[in-house]
C-alpha cells in the first residue's frame, strides 16, 4: 500500500516536471509581456499614478512583416483609429496643470521599439522611441486641455533586422481635471 502511494507520487512528480518543462520551453526569449498594465504610469510632480484601465489591441498581423518607418506609422495609426472607435473601458482621471509625463517601466529584453500615439479631438501625435539600455522611458505630453478626453496608444515592438518578431499594443483614455 505504501509502496503504491510512493510510486504514484513519483510518477506524478515526473509527469509534472515533464509538463512544466514542455510549457516553459515554448516561451520565446524576445516575447513582450506587460500583463495587467504593469509598467505604464503617469508621472506628475515626481509621483507615479498607474493606468488602471486599458485595453489590448490586436496588432499581431504585423508579426513577420518587414515594414519601413512610414508603413509602420500608418499601420499603427490604423490600429489606433480602429481601437479608439470601439474603446469601451472606464476613463482614467488625473488632475494636472498643462503638462504630464508618461512613464514606462518594464524589464524587457532590449532593444524594444516604443511608439506612443495620443490624440484629443483635433490631432494625433505619434512619438517613436528605441528603448535600448535604460530601466525606464519617459515621454513629455504638453499643452493639455482640461476636461477633454485624450486617447493614448502604446505599442511595444521587438524587431530583428527590420522584421517584426513580436508586437503588443495597448490603448487607454484619460481626462485631465
Amino acid at each position: 500500500m505504501l509502496e503504491n502511494r510512493l510510486r504514484r507520487i513519483i510518477l506524478t512528480t515526473i509527469a509534472l516536471i515533464f509538463l512544466f518543462g514542455c510549457s516553459s520551453s515554448n516561451i520565446k526569449e524576445d516575447q513582450i509581456q506587460i500583463h495587467n498594465n504593469q509598467g505604464i504610469f503617469f508621472n506628475k510632480d515626481n509621483e507615479l499614478f498607474p493606468v488602471y484601465s486599458l485595453k489590448t489591441l490586436d496588432s499581431s498581423y504585423l508579426i513577420g512583416s518587414e515594414i519601413d518607418d512610414e508603413s509602420l506609422r500608418n499601420s499603427l495609426l490604423e490600429i489606433f483609429y480602429n481601437g479608439k472607435e470601439g474603446l469601451d473601458i472606464p476613463i482614467n482621471e488625473l488632475s494636472v496643470n498643462q503638462e504630464l509625463k508618461i512613464f514606462l517601466n518594464k524589464n524587457f529584453k532590449k532593444p524594444i521599439m516604443i511608439n506612443t500615439i495620443y490624440s484629443d479631438t483635433e490631432r494625433e501625435i505619434i512619438i517613436p522611441y528605441e528603448w535600448e539600455e535604460e530601466n525606464y522611458v519617459q515621454f513629455d505630453v504638453n499643452n493639455l486641455k482640461k476636461n477633454m478626453v485624450y486617447t493614448f496608444q502604446i505599442t511595444y515592438i521587438k524587431q530583428d533586422e527590420n522584421i517584426i518578431k513580436n508586437i503588443e499594443t495597448y490603448i487607454f483614455s484619460i481626462i485631465f481635471k
